[in-house]
């Protein structure tokens, strides 16, 4: 994000759909981590080539959750605008298809509304049902 702040509004433009797609990616991993983990190291991570700390913070699952969830919001918004292009020839994962990262994102919301619910914790259930019910009818509407 610090090396994208310093591109031109162009490039940043050009370079929308890989920076969506890398925050997915990163968070698919990081559910992972917090699975087995639990508390992990996240948003002050790997900052030291920017002036920031060798010892990051860790920062708690449900933090990160809200982080995530944000993110992929933010990502799926841009994979489904029609703005952001991305070469299939770039993109080993779905060969430059914005709609399956869409996807990938969207089930990525459905795992961390999963694991919020096996928590039992904040946000309240029905919050969460609404977010999953979301989550479905867009990945049935992206169907059509």
């Amino acid at each position: 994000d610090k090396e994208m702040e310093s591109l031109d509004e162009d490039m940043r433009a050009q370079n929308q759909g890989y920076v969506a797609a890398a925050h997915v990616l990163s968070i698919y991993l990081g559910i992972y981590a917090t699975d087995m983990y639990g508390s992990i190291p996240y948003v002050e991570a790997c900052q030291a080539a920017y002036g920031g700390t060798l010892t990051p913070n860790f920062d708690s699952v449900e933090s990160l959750y809200d982080l995530w969830l944000n993110e992929l919001n933010t990502a799926i918004a841009s994979f489904t605008s029609g703005e952001v292009v991305m070469k299939s020839e770039e993109d080993v994962v779905y060969g430059g298809n914005t709609a399956k990262w869409a996807k990938f994102a969207n089930s990525l919301k459905l795992r961390i509304a999963v694991r919020l619910l096996a928590q039992n914790e904040r946000p309240s259930k029905l919050q969460l049902m609404w977010q999953v019910l979301l989550v479905v009818i867009s990945m049935l509407w992206m169907k059509m």
